[in-house]
């Protein structure tokens, strides 16, 4: 099997990293080139953390290898700018043959590679990298990110050699998108956007109440802070151990609710449009899901919140309980029949995909046993070009024999008449 390993590296990480997945690669029996990408001009790093915020590109030396097509699988390496480094996205975005080879893509970060992915860093990252190679029209395999400072998550540890290696070993089986693949790999990416989103609400309601003049009540506020760590441990928890992420979708819409549901009854006064367009936002935000008993979950836990603050926190006005679960439920009602169609759409998308794959596979068993037929036909005809030539020969040599023999006969009797020429004169 023959890979494509191109990097950019900036303090020397990412090259370690490089130079550990060739080791991996090669003792997988596959033959690697290696490209490292240069840029032009050499900057230093604040400058580069400066211009990456304006620009996608930069110049980059010349490189060696700029076609793809002769590989079977091309892997390619960044630092993490959150997003992929400038260097390395010129190069793709110049590379020929990448449409619809399998591509994996690998990152070291300074911080904890789980850490990454709770500020946004990691996420970006990799959704830049994706986009890239969408454009290209490559498909995306398998990405890590190891750490380069810290040893625990580092490239040398008993870990960082476990994502190696499980890396590399997708590479060289050239796993397919087939349908399962691709849903899961969608519900893996939608986790780790969960994740984030968590987070992020995290760092921000802590920086809010903080700061904020009229702060929330600090038991309720502890207990919204005390659901959104937990929600984010559990859903790092099942990405980690590569559980069902499904699980993560439904947690989401009950946390989502639980902490809308808490915050409203921290607030005094009519809160009836408020709390309507908070729920309406959650099934708008759990239909981008695409999973309709997702969207269920969040509109009977939405409704089971209304009624708790309805029943339970009479000192808030302005609630109707009958206009308000009509609204509710016709919003839901939409929210399932859009997240229907998604999921309806994605799927069939997949399964395209998936005859996609499929013909691409028989296509490439029949080319391969088409050119083996053809090396075999070349091979015999090879062979009996050489027993022809050797035929050949040894019928040219027993011609040239005969002719001697009958060009010195010939001679001789020339000879000969001559002679009784002469004698008859005598």
């Amino acid at each position: 099997m023959k890979i494509l390993l191109a990097f950019h590296s900036m303090g020397g990480s990412t090259e370690k990293l490089a130079k550990r997945i060739e080791e991996n690669l090669i003792g997988k029996g596959c033959e690697v080139d290696v490209e490292r990408i240069e840029p032009k001009k050499k900057r230093s790093f604040l400058s580069w953390f400066i211009l990456r915020i304006f620009r996608s590109e930069v110049d980059i030396k010349t490189p060696k290898i700029r076609d793809a097509s002769t590989y079977d699988a091309v892997v390619f390496g960044s630092p993490n700018w959150t997003k992929v480094s400038l260097p390395m996205r010129r190069y793709i975005s110049k590379m020929d043959g990448l449409k619809g080879k399998n591509v994996g893509f690998f990152s070291t970060t300074a911080l904890w590679p789980s850490f990454e992915w709770h500020i946004f860093s990691a996420y970006l990252l990799f959704s830049t990298f994706i986009g890239s190679i969408n454009k290209r029209g490559g498909k995306v395999i398998d990405f890590i990110l190891l750490s380069s400072l810290i040893k625990k998550e580092g490239i040398d540890s008993e870990w960082g050699k476990a994502k190696i290696d499980d890396f590399c070993k997708k590479i060289v089986t050239q796993e397919k998108q087939f349908k399962e693949d691709i849903i899961k790999r969608r519900e893996i990416e939608d986790a780790h956007f969960l994740k984030v989103f968590f987070s992020t609400i995290i760092f921000v309601s802590i920086i809010f109440q903080g700061l904020a003049s009229d702060p929330l009540d600090w038991s309720r506020y502890g207990m919204i802070l005390l659901i959104l760590v937990i929600a984010t441990g559990l859903i790092t928890h099942t990405i980690e151990k590569k559980r069902d992420p499904a699980f993560i979708k439904f947690m989401a819409s009950i946390v989502l609710v639980s902490t809308w549901t808490i915050l409203l009854t921290s607030i005094s006064g009519d809160i009836h449009n408020i709390a309507l367009i908070g729920y309406m936002i959650i099934f708008i935000f759990v239909t981008f899901l695409k999973n309709v008993e997702v969207v269920l979950t969040a509109g009977l836990a939405s409704i089971l919140g209304y009624f708790y603050i309805y029943v339970f926190h009479p000192n808030i006005y302005g609630f109707y309980s009958s206009t308000d679960i009509i609204l509710l439920s016709l919003v839901l009602a939409v929210s399932v029949f859009i997240a229907y169609n998604t999921q309806k759409h994605f799927i069939a998308f997949a399964e395209v995909q998936e005859d996609i794959e499929m013909a691409r596979m028989v296509l490439e068993v029949k080319v391969q046993a088409r050119t083996k037929e053809l090396q075999e036909f070349n091979r015999n005809l090879e062979k009996m070009v050489e027993e022809r030539t050797k035929d050949l020969e040894k019928k040219i040599d027993e011609l040239e024999r005969f002719n001697r023999l009958t060009v010195g006969r010939e001679l001789r009797m020339m000879e000969l008449k001559k002679r009784l020429k002469k004698l008859e004169k005598k």
